[in-house]
Protein backbone atom coordinates (compact mmCIF):
# COMPACT_ATOMS: atom_id res chain seq x y z
CA UNK A 1 0.00 0.00 0.00
CA UNK A 2 2.97 2.14 0.58
CA UNK A 3 4.22 1.80 -2.73
CA UNK A 4 0.48 2.44 -4.31
CA UNK A 5 0.67 5.75 -2.50
CA UNK A 6 3.71 6.72 -3.54
CA UNK A 7 2.72 6.49 -7.23
CA UNK A 8 -0.68 8.37 -6.01
CA UNK A 9 1.70 11.13 -5.25
CA UNK A 10 3.61 11.44 -8.38
CA UNK A 11 0.48 10.88 -10.53
CA UNK A 12 -0.58 13.90 -8.45
CA UNK A 13 1.83 16.34 -10.57
CA UNK A 14 0.22 14.91 -13.51
CA UNK A 15 -3.50 15.99 -12.24
CA UNK A 16 -4.79 12.25 -11.95
CA UNK A 17 -6.88 11.58 -9.02
CA UNK A 18 -8.04 8.46 -7.98
CA UNK A 19 -11.77 9.22 -8.91
CA UNK A 20 -10.69 10.51 -12.28
CA UNK A 21 -8.42 7.57 -12.75
CA UNK A 22 -11.51 5.00 -11.85
CA UNK A 23 -13.55 6.84 -14.15
CA UNK A 24 -10.91 6.66 -16.79
CA UNK A 25 -10.54 3.29 -16.58
CA UNK A 26 -12.58 1.29 -14.10
CA UNK A 27 -13.42 -1.18 -17.20
CA UNK A 28 -9.51 -2.27 -17.76
CA UNK A 29 -8.53 -1.93 -13.86
CA UNK A 30 -8.95 -5.85 -13.64
CA UNK A 31 -6.69 -6.32 -16.62
CA UNK A 32 -4.15 -3.60 -15.11
CA UNK A 33 -0.76 -4.70 -14.00
CA UNK A 34 1.60 -1.96 -12.34
CA UNK A 35 5.54 -2.09 -13.34
CA UNK A 36 7.82 -0.62 -10.74
CA UNK A 37 10.95 0.21 -10.79
CA UNK A 38 13.18 1.30 -7.21
CA UNK A 39 16.26 2.74 -6.54
CA UNK A 40 17.19 2.75 -2.50
CA UNK A 41 13.50 2.08 -1.05
CA UNK A 42 12.14 5.00 -3.56
CA UNK A 43 10.22 4.25 -6.32
CA UNK A 44 12.03 6.68 -9.83
CA UNK A 45 9.83 4.93 -12.96
CA UNK A 46 6.53 3.31 -13.29
CA UNK A 47 4.40 1.82 -15.81
CA UNK A 48 0.85 1.24 -16.46
CA UNK A 49 0.26 -2.40 -18.79
CA UNK A 50 -2.99 -4.03 -19.86
CA UNK A 51 -2.60 -6.63 -22.38
CA UNK A 52 0.40 -5.72 -23.53
CA UNK A 53 -0.66 -2.11 -24.08
CA UNK A 54 1.73 0.50 -22.27
CA UNK A 55 -1.16 2.92 -21.28
CA UNK A 56 -1.07 6.83 -19.49
CA UNK A 57 2.53 6.62 -20.43
CA UNK A 58 6.12 5.67 -18.68
CA UNK A 59 7.02 8.08 -15.54
CA UNK A 60 9.97 8.76 -14.00
CA UNK A 61 10.31 10.32 -10.78
CA UNK A 62 12.68 13.95 -10.25
CA UNK A 63 16.37 12.51 -10.45
CA UNK A 64 15.27 9.29 -12.33
CA UNK A 65 17.69 8.69 -15.11
CA UNK A 66 16.84 7.06 -18.44
CA UNK A 67 18.80 3.99 -17.55
CA UNK A 68 16.09 3.94 -14.86
CA UNK A 69 13.12 3.91 -17.79
CA UNK A 70 15.93 1.17 -19.25
CA UNK A 71 15.66 -1.49 -16.64
CA UNK A 72 11.94 -0.95 -16.09
CA UNK A 73 11.00 -1.42 -19.97
CA UNK A 74 13.68 -4.01 -20.20
CA UNK A 75 12.21 -6.08 -16.93
CA UNK A 76 8.30 -5.43 -18.66
CA UNK A 77 9.34 -6.92 -21.84
CA UNK A 78 10.54 -10.06 -20.23
CA UNK A 79 7.23 -10.58 -18.99
CA UNK A 80 5.63 -9.96 -22.62
CA UNK A 81 5.78 -11.50 -25.91
CA UNK A 82 4.61 -8.02 -27.55
CA UNK A 83 4.32 -4.90 -26.01
CA UNK A 84 2.08 -1.62 -27.71
CA UNK A 85 2.46 2.58 -26.44
CA UNK A 86 1.09 5.36 -27.83
CA UNK A 87 3.45 8.44 -27.28
CA UNK A 88 1.98 11.88 -28.31
CA UNK A 89 3.13 13.23 -31.27
CA UNK A 90 6.00 15.80 -30.46
CA UNK A 91 6.85 14.59 -27.22
CA UNK A 92 9.82 13.01 -27.56
CA UNK A 93 10.33 11.65 -24.18
CA UNK A 94 11.76 8.35 -24.47
CA UNK A 95 11.87 7.97 -28.08
CA UNK A 96 15.28 7.27 -27.97
CA UNK A 97 14.98 4.61 -25.38
CA UNK A 98 12.02 3.27 -26.92
CA UNK A 99 13.98 2.84 -30.31
CA UNK A 100 17.09 1.97 -28.58
CA UNK A 101 14.95 -1.44 -26.88
CA UNK A 102 13.68 -2.81 -30.32
CA UNK A 103 10.51 -0.37 -30.12
CA UNK A 104 9.86 0.13 -34.06
CA UNK A 105 7.67 3.05 -35.06
CA UNK A 106 4.67 1.27 -36.83
CA UNK A 107 2.32 4.46 -37.52
CA UNK A 108 0.56 7.43 -36.69
CA UNK A 109 -2.59 8.30 -35.42
CA UNK A 110 -4.79 10.97 -34.87
CA UNK A 111 -7.32 11.02 -32.04
CA UNK A 112 -10.47 12.29 -33.70
CA UNK A 113 -12.36 13.73 -30.33
CA UNK A 114 -8.99 15.39 -28.96
CA UNK A 115 -7.57 15.92 -32.49
CA UNK A 116 -4.26 15.13 -30.49
CA UNK A 117 -2.15 12.79 -32.76
CA UNK A 118 -0.06 9.69 -31.11
CA UNK A 119 2.93 8.19 -32.62
CA UNK A 120 2.43 4.08 -32.55
CA UNK A 121 5.14 2.28 -31.32
CA UNK A 122 5.17 -1.83 -31.32
CA UNK A 123 8.06 -4.30 -29.63
CA UNK A 124 7.87 -7.81 -30.77
CA UNK A 125 9.57 -11.11 -29.15
CA UNK A 126 12.14 -12.39 -31.28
Amino acid sequence: MVRLMEIYELNQVLDITPESFHEEYQEILPHLNVYVSEKEGSICAYAYIVDGYIIGGIHKSDGAKDSDIIELITFIKSRYSELVYAKSEGDDNYKDVLLALDFALESTEMDEESGQSYEIYSWEEQ
